[in-house]
């Protein structure tokens, strides 16, 4: 039986560090406040005004947590354990006041069988103490130092760099018990491991684990799918017994990412009978594939069931930065929403946790693949020192069994900017490789997964592992160093796993929030509290939006900051998006021999413009769309070539062949389609097609403007693929580099009803090109945004109620180049909610 000890009311107080070394010491005028587990000592004073004043500054503290329980069932033969999902960091813990365990990684699970357990009114306290105080002490000195973070001791410490890097992150550290805590009694099972292969058909699946029992073991069987397998057991002490099994399943249903197939599942279950009883156990699922890395010559490509796949995703952050886990709901929502973007994998990168097995497992359903880093970034770690390697291996041990199960984990990779951090300091390559990630890690992950690639270091390989057009880099050749667009086929990108960093502009709903409804202005303190910025460097992200807009909209961004905030803010919240998405466009075209990009990130951190495609509510920025645009598995993009015109790149990466037609539109200054041509093409399944839009036009249009022999014909071109009369994919370019002027006879109709409590439906039209249609509804996510609008061409969407809010719909319409908002009223006696 499992107790679940976030079942029961917990306290929080806080003592001057060191001060108090056992329970027994704790001074009876300490003010505790209530809490609960899992949590952390951040978000247990956010909502509390006690120590609210400490919040930045946690570990100037120790924690204590307490809670007093009862057994919930009669006491067995069998040993009860309390199993400790993770413990931030620094932690002892004491039950009825005698020491049971202490630990320095927050990023192992600890199990401890019980010898004082009373059937009432057990205490259980744990002390965290502070990381700030420890790494002040003397320590070693590191080969080379980062400037990552502020203290080069952090190296010796198992603990999330969240809240730890400056320009990155809030000062809000993790200290507390950030994982379930439970007590298990009676028959038990741990250490579980499946490993899954696919061999010419067949898929394989190895499984182990310990149960621990003083019953009579008679029979325990395994279930893969419906099909019942006989599990052998092997005797280990008088209350453990090792569980093993091997399965086939000839002719598997294949696990695919979604853009390319179906992600199928088997559901796992463990049926244990004993002497006494009969237990059955869900395990999880498992899911069969083939995974392999084309790595010839300069390449870095991945193949999934013998097909390349192109990965586009994004840098997973953390679903909430105070609590590390966030609500479920939420986590479930935002990779949904990632999901119909067209994604297809995201990075758990080394700055931040490992991440929660929901969160595999909606990847799982998802058909979402995942590139997992250890949890080592940018520092020398301490390797030849016995007692941080040992606790270094308890926590690969664990966490590679507890991932490697699962079907969507794709990549392990042995740290992140490592390599790069040495090459950046001037370091020879021999001074790169490190014995640790290139040989010990890297057999270990072989010697215990199946289909699990791994890599030592991100970026990786290379001349200097930081070029992008060897094998993996990270990008920001459009971003950081302000490159332009043209420049990326000039720069070859292979695989970047993070790349066009920008500070995107959160939506007006959320954005409002830092100024408290006021229009924010991007020089307040509150709002630049937000704003990334790598250390040691003379600018923040911002400066770089700011550059790419002047160039790209001909604005003076300084002067149109302080004379129209507002027309600032949206032209800013595009600009990025744009860069993104004519980003990816090159990178999918067939002139390019990329084969992936995950963007950096895919949430931010605090409320503000941060790097991420969603704001830190949940809420999809300008950004988000347009990736979306350009992500999906049936996708037209299109690429500037010079005084070669435009071209259109179709895609399709499905399962089924593609027959439709090409509709070319060139939408004239006054808003009008002036031409539009429409050509019939097929596509096979996983292949693409490249065309020229003069060769479809069927002449000269300078489609570009690239020959200028007098002003632009045109404002904007329209290419569109079409099965039937359903338009499938779209995609659009601006031909004149200047803000949309205000149409005063451009008219937009919508109509709205509402489908459900949750869902409404929104159609609009206009009789002339709108720009940038703009979808205002707080509390809602359109499903598609800041959009372009052609004349007479209809456009239906959903707007889904974010899982967190429970207020009444309002919402606003807004563009470019209309003259004023227009405010949504529902159909009244559709109405809901």
């Amino acid at each position: 039986m499992i107790q679940h000890l976030s079942d029961i009311a917990w306290q929080l107080a806080a003592t001057d560090c060191d001060e108090v070394a056992a329970p027994q010491e704790l001074s009876e005028d300490l003010i505790w406040i209530e809490t609960k587990v899992p949590s952390t000592v951040g978000e247990a004073i956010e909502d509390s005004n006690t120590y609210k004043h400490l919040l930045n500054s946690i570990e100037s503290k120790d924690w204590w947590y307490r809670c007093r329980f009862d057994l919930q069932s009669s006491p067995t033969s069998t040993k009860p354990k309390l199993v400790f999902g993770g413990l931030s960091t620094l932690a002892e813990v004491w039950l009825n006041g005698e020491a049971i365990l202490m630990t320095d990684n927050m990023f192992v699970e600890h199990e401890v069988f019980l010898e004082n357990l009373k059937n009432i009114d057990n205490e259980l306290v744990i002390r965290f103490r502070s990381v700030e105080n420890f790494v002040k002490r003397r320590h070693p000195r590191p080969g080379w130092k980062t400037k990552l973070v502020n203290n080069q001791n952090l190296r010796w410490v198992r603990t999330s760099l969240l809240g730890r890097i400056p320009g990155w992150t809030p000062p809000v550290v993790a200290v507390g018990p950030w994982k379930p805590i439970k007590l298990e009694t009676g028959v038990q099972y741990s250490q579980v491991k499946l490993v899954t292969d696919l061999e010419n058909n067949l898929g394989k699946v190895d499984f182990s684990c310990q149960l621990h029992s003083t019953e009579e073991l008679t029979k325990a069987e395994l279930i893969i799918g419906e099909i019942t397998y006989l599990v052998n057991a092997e005797t280990l002490d008088r209350e453990s017994i090792r569980l093993i099994a091997q399965a086939e399943i000839e002719d598997p249903k294949l696990w695919w990412p979604h853009t390319h197939g179906n992600p199928m599942l088997y559901p796992v279950r463990l049926r244990v009978f004993t002497s006494e009883t009969e237990i059955e156990w869900s395990i999880g699922e498992v899911g069969f594939r083939q995974l392999a890395i084309d790595q010839s010559g300069e390449e870095f490509e991945i193949l999934v069931n013998d097909n390349p796949v192109f990965c586009r995703g994004a840098c997973w952050t953390i679903n909430n930065n105070l609590s590390l886990s966030g609500n479920l709901m939420l986590l479930e929502q935002q990779l949904v929403h990632f999901k119909q973007a067209g994604g297809n994998m995201i990075r758990i990168i080394g700055t931040m946790t490992y991440e929660s097995d929901d969160f595999y497992q909606l990847c799982n359903r998802l058909g979402i693949m995942v590139w997992q880093d250890f949890m080592f970034a940018n520092m020398d770690y301490p390797f030849s020192d016995s007692g941080f390697r040992q606790s270094v291996e308890q926590e690969i041990k664990q966490q590679v069994a507890r991932l490697s199960k699962n079907p969507s984990l794709v990549m392990f990779c042995g740290n992140s900017e490592i390599q790069q951090q040495i090459a950046m300091l001037g370091f020879s390559k021999e001074h790169q490789q490190i014995k640790f990630y290139d040989e010990e890690l890297a057999k270990f992950i072989k010697e215990n997964t199946r289909q699990v690639e791994y890599i030592s270091s991100s970026p990786f390989g290379g001349t200097l592992p930081f070029h992008v057009n060897q094998s993996v880099s990270h990008y920001y050749g459009v971003g950081a160093y302000q490159c332009s667009i043209a420049e990326l086929r000039q720069h070859d990108v292979k695989f970047t796993s993070e790349c066009l960093g920008f500070a995107n502009i959160p939506i007006e709903h959320s954005r409002n929030k830092i100024l408290n409804g006021d229009i924010p202005k991007i020089h307040n303190p509150n709002w630049k509290a937000a704003t990334p910025r790598d250390s040691g460097a003379g600018w923040d992200f911002e400066d770089v939006r700011d550059y790419y807009l002047a160039s790209e909209y001909s604005v003076e961004t300084q002067k149109l900051r302080y004379e129209d905030p507002e027309k600032y803010l949206q032209l800013s919240e595009l600009i990025t998006g744009e860069l993104m998405g004519r980003s990816f466009a090159e990178w999918r075209s067939r002139h390019s021999n990329c084969a992936g990009g995950l963007v950096w990130f895919m949430k931010d951190i605090q409320l503000g413009a941060g790097w991420g495609i969603y704001d830190s509510l949940g809420y999809p920025k300008a950004c988000f769309y347009e990736l979306k645009r350009h992500w999906q598995p049936l996708s037209v993009l299109l690429t500037n070539e010079s005084i070669n015109g435009i071209d259109a790149h179709v895609i399709n990466e499905s399962q089924e062949n593609f027959s439709g037609h090409l509709v070319v539109a060139l939408v004239n200054k006054r808003g009008f389609v002036a031409t539009e041509v429409k050509k019939d093409i097929s596509v096979k399944s996983r292949k693409s097609l490249t065309i020229n839009l003069e060769t479809v036009l069927g002449g000269f249009y300078d489609i570009n403007h690239t020959y200028r022999f007098g002003p632009a014909s045109h404002q904007l071109i329209s290419v569109s693929l079409c099965d039937d009369e359903t338009k499938l994919a779209e995609s659009f370019y601006r031909v004149e580099k200047q803000v949309p002027l205000v149409d005063y006879e451009a008219k937009l109709e919508y109509q709205l009803t509402a489908i459900d409590d949750f869902r409404y439906q929104l159609k609009v039209s206009a009789n002339k090109y709108i720009a940038a249609v703009t979808i205002k509804t707080p509390g809602y996510i359109a499903e598609d945004n800041f959009f372009s609008l052609m004349p007479n061409s209809p456009k239906t969407l959903e707007l889904t109620r974010h899982c967190e809010y429970q207020g009444k719909f309002k919402g606003y319409i807004s563009a470019l180049n209309l003259s004023e908002e227009i405010k949504l009223r529902p159909t009244q006696q559709e109405v809901k909610g």
